[in-house]
């Protein structure tokens, strides 16, 4: 199996752009950055998506500032439990 992502583009669904899926191991890969520029005259993004123990980070940086020593722009996580309990229906 190939250790490159896979990227869908979903023609029919304007909800989504594109589906990307990594298949690599968990053990080998425990982060990606992502590029985001919505083309619109603005900014655009670096996001960088971090697993961790617990679950994941998102950390959104100015695209071309990632090494700013202000940090990110924006950050936020998620817990794998959480999303476990919504997946089991515990929580609705």
């Amino acid at each position: 199996m190939s250790n490159e992502p896979t990227i869908t583009i979903a023609k029919d669904d304007l909800s989504t752009d594109a589906i990307i899926t990594f298949p690599a191991d968990v053990n080998t890969r425990d982060n990606v950055w992502l590029t985001i520029d919505p083309n619109r005259g603005g900014p655009a993004y670096s996001l960088n998506v971090i697993r961790t123990d617990e679950g994941i980070v998102l950390d959104l940086y100015v695209l071309d500032h990632e090494d700013s020593d202000n940090g990110p722009i924006a950050t936020t996580y998620a817990f794998d439990t959480d999303a476990t309990a919504i997946i089991e229906g515990q929580i609705a």
